[in-house]
C-alpha cells in the first residue's frame, strides 16, 4: 500500500504544482487588467485630452494666379484629320494635343501635280485653245487650290459652259 500512496504523490505534486502556477499568473492578470480598466474609468472623467495646435505669426503675402498642379486631362471634344483626295503631306503645322483655331492651316498637300495642271489650263486660255469634245462641250480644270499652291478642296473635271450640244457629267 504505500507503494501506490508513493505512485499517487509522485502524480499529484506535479499537478498541484502546475494548477498554484496557473493560479498565481490568472492572479497577476487580473490585477493589471483592473488597474487598467480603472485608469479609463478615471480617463472618461477627465474627458478627451486637449487638442494639438500649431502656430505661425500672420504674414502678407502676395497670392499667385497660377498653381502647380500633377495630373492628367482628356480632351471633351476631338477631331479626326482625313483629307479628300489622296496625296503626300509635306508639312503639319499642329502637335498633337495642341490648341488650333477655326481657320488655321493645319497640313498642306503637295498640289504639284494640280498646279500643274492649273498652269497648263491657264496657259491654254491665254492661247485660245479650245478644248471641245465630241459633244461641243468646252472643258476645264476646276481646283481648289490658293495662288500659294496650298490644298483647300479636291480637284475635278468641270463643264465650264456649254456651246452647242447637250453637256453633263
Amino acid at each position: 500500500m504505500g507503494e501506490i500512496i508513493g505512485q499517487r504523490v509522485r502524480f499529484l505534486l506535479p499537478i498541484l504544482g502546475l494548477v498554484a502556477l496557473i493560479a498565481v499568473l490568472v492572479a497577476i492578470k487580473f490585477t493589471q487588467i483592473s488597474s487598467l480598466m480603472n485608469m479609463g474609468k478615471e480617463m472618461a472623467k477627465a474627458g478627451p485630452p486637449p487638442e494639438t495646435v500649431g502656430t505661425a505669426v500672420a504674414q502678407t503675402q502676395v497670392w499667385e494666379g497660377t498653381l502647380s498642379a500633377v495630373g492628367s486631362i482628356t480632351a471633351a471634344k476631338g477631331v479626326v484629320l482625313s483629307n479628300d483626295a489622296p496625296g503626300i503631306v509635306p508639312h503639319i503645322y499642329f502637335e498633337s494635343g495642341a490648341v488650333v483655331r477655326q481657320g488655321q492651316t493645319l497640313v498642306d498637300l503637295d498640289t504639284s501635280v494640280e498646279r500643274a495642271q492649273l498652269a497648263s489650263s491657264r496657259a491654254g486660255a491665254r492661247n485660245g485653245e479650245d478644248r471641245r469634245d465630241s459633244r461641243g462641250c468646252d472643258h476645264a480644270l476646276a481646283t481648289h487650290t490658293d495662288d500659294d499652291g496650298r490644298y483647300r478642296g479636291r480637284a475635278f473635271p468641270a463643264h465650264a459652259r456649254q456651246r452647242s450640244g447637250r453637256c453633263g457629267p
